[in-house]
């Protein structure tokens, strides 16, 4: 038997963010209401924090990029 677990709970104890915090909520209201809406909203969600995670990803790159070119010249 599985412990019942708030989706809240699980989400403040592990920090979540906006993004991922609001897919446990949807992903544990589609465990109770098996609404499709609810799971397709989920989806969206983790397209979502794809986006934001590969924008970031990629500004890390640049931000690192800018800083190599910048130290080449103090050699």
């Amino acid at each position: 038997m599985m412990k019942e677990i708030k989706a809240v709970d699980y989400i403040i104890a592990n920090q979540l963010g906006y993004l991922a915090g609001n897919v446990v909520a949807l992903v544990t209201e589609w465990q109770i209401t098996r609404n499709i809406k609810v799971l397709e909203a989920a989806q969206q969600e983790i397209n979502n924090l794809l986006e934001r995670e590969k924008f970031m990803e990629d500004r890390l790159k640049k931000y690192s990029n800018s800083l190599e070119g910048s130290n080449h010249g103090n050699d």
